[in-house]
């Protein structure tokens, strides 16, 4: 098993990509890893606050629920929120706070 990289962000771990993944798995592999999905704020924040530092593009999973059947999604091409449905595919960080 191959140990993941994490990448330190304000206040905030940032996990390498994990590929794409419903949302439900998305966050059972997040806690797996000790981690947990962003927020939509949080990765809004990347784009905004930290000028997206990890140079992401493409949809990004948050935990941040729209409905019962969907979850915002982040495009860090241009920080835009969208919602989709649980069921689709979407790429994955996970963040932790830092340990001390």
């Amino acid at each position: 098993m191959t140990k993941t990289k994490w990448t330190k962000i304000g206040n905030l771990e940032w996990s390498e990509v994990l590929g794409k993944m419903d949302w439900e798995y998305a966050k059972k592999k997040c806690e797996k890893l000790g981690g947990r999905l962003p927020t939509r704020l949080e990765l809004s924040e990347l784009v905004d606050r930290y000028d997206n530092p990890l140079k992401m593009s493409d949809y990004y999973w948050s935990s941040t629920e729209f409905t019962s059947y969907s979850a915002y999604c982040v495009y860090f091409d241009n920080g835009l929120a969208c919602s989709y449905g649980k069921p689709y595919f979407v790429l994955v960080r996970c963040v932790r706070p830092i340990k001390n």
